[in-house]
């Protein structure tokens, strides 16, 4: 395994914005835990990388597609159910300055348009936990106050946050019209302007021993996006709201790299 090549992929995370960035860092972190220092890249199925990072297949996609234009990894060959995919890493490139993926779209919401931030003083708990989910449930909208007219013209797209929270076994089932409803909540309710960034950390911290003991995700979620983003805990109780750290980036993708392993093995 390559140490020189995670301590490379290390130092560019902070330079990844945007659009695909927080796919694109866990992506970076477990391809180059397993490159060799000499040949440095990565080869294998791109579903079975993209599950054990626990990313939805777009999300993923826009991660790998920050990592090649910002030119730390390019792709030799693309797989399919007979061969594998390979992609070479670059750790010649070191970035300078953020890298980012172009917006295409003008009318688009600035929400990618924040840089990489300064760090945020710590702020306390902003509720107990019974409150808060008191306070969720009520934003939620019950299904049975949505008129006939609207369920008619029902359609909306799945979101890529919804889709990650989804491989959770205790998520709830949702009607169209519910996962709708929902989805409105939670977008009107959040304080963050990537919310699949924030479904890939909220699925992270549910793995852990205390995330485990959560029942009801769908108040979780809420209470989740209702903080303001980098205010963290003061007993270590409720979930960390700050962006993860450099370190915790690593032990995740060596995590997965070896969840890998053990099942490939």
């Amino acid at each position: 395994m390559g140490y020189e090549n995670s301590k490379w992929a290390l130092a560019q995370l902070r330079f990844l914005v945007g659009e695909g960035a927080g796919a694109a860092k866990v992506l970076i972190m477990a391809m180059s835990e397993s490159a060799n220092n000499k040949d440095p890249q990565w080869f294998g199925q791109e579903y079975e990388l993209f599950e054990s990072c626990g990313l939805a297949d777009r999300s993923a996609r826009r991660g790998i597609e920050l990592l090649k234009v910002a030119g730390l990894i390019s792709r030799e060959q693309k797989g399919n159910q007979y061969a594998a995919t390979i992609y070479h890493l670059h750790p010649d490139t070191t970035l300078s300055e953020p890298a980012r993926v172009a917006v295409t779209n003008k009318s688009e919401p600035a929400r990618i348009a924040s840089e990489t931030a300064n760090s945020a003083s710590e702020t306390a708990r902003m509720d107990m936990e019974y409150r808060e989910e008191q306070s969720s449930n009520s934003l939620i909208p019950s299904s049975s106050s949505t008129p006939e007219s609207e369920t008619a013209n029902s359609g909306l797209e799945i979101p890529e946050w919804f889709e990650i929270l989804a491989k959770d076994k205790r998520w709830p089932e949702f009607s169209e019209t519910e996962r709708e409803q929902f989805v409105k909540a939670i977008e009107s309710a959040s304080k963050h302007e990537d919310l699949t960034a924030e479904a890939i950390l909220a699925i992270e911290w549910l793995g852990t021993k205390e995330g485990q003991k959560k029942k009801r995700l769908k108040a979780f979620w809420m209470n989740w996006v209702k903080r303001p983003p980098f205010a963290s805990s003061t007993n270590g109780s409720k979930p960390d709201r700050r962006l993860p750290t450099n370190d915790e980036y690593v032990k995740a993708a060596a995590l997965d790299a070896e969840r890998v392993r053990s099942v490939s093995g």
